[in-house]
């Protein structure tokens, strides 16, 4: 969850708004830079050591689908057109991933309701 917050953001300035510095500066953007999955594991973890708790819970939204779904429902009636959906309690406990899984489906179920034409499939060119 570390690395979500240290690249879910556009640019690392906008740590800032937040109180905190991202660590690889205020120039940082993974849209720009691109992709960081191949940075060496000891590089990866050594950043992932520097984001702050309080990073982590601005990055990302946790509880049932219907604690998540009003912040995303702001979020893309704020302008969002792209989300990630994901599923981490796996990686806490095995026993509850099937739980969490059907919370997601739930969640995406609320918003394409809600929002039918962020769902709709992209037009295909041949």
């Amino acid at each position: 969850m570390q690395w979500h917050a240290l690249t879910g953001f556009p640019r690392g300035s906008d740590w800032r708004a937040y109180g905190h510095v991202h660590p690889l500066g205020d120039t940082h953007s993974i849209t720009l830079e691109g992709n960081m999955a191949t940075m060496p594991l000891d590089e990866v973890l050594s950043l992932c050591r520097q984001v702050p708790r309080a990073m982590v819970e601005n990055a990302l939204y946790w509880g049932t689908a219907e604690d998540v779904a009003p912040k995303l429902i702001a979020e893309i009636e704020a302008g969002a057109r792209h989300l990630a959906l994901c599923n981490y309690v796996g990686f806490l406990s095995r026993a509850e991933a099937p739980a969490g899984t059907a919370e997601l489906v739930k969640l995406a179920g609320i918003l394409r309701e809600r929002f039918p034409d962020l769902a709709a499939r992209p037009i295909q060119i041949p």
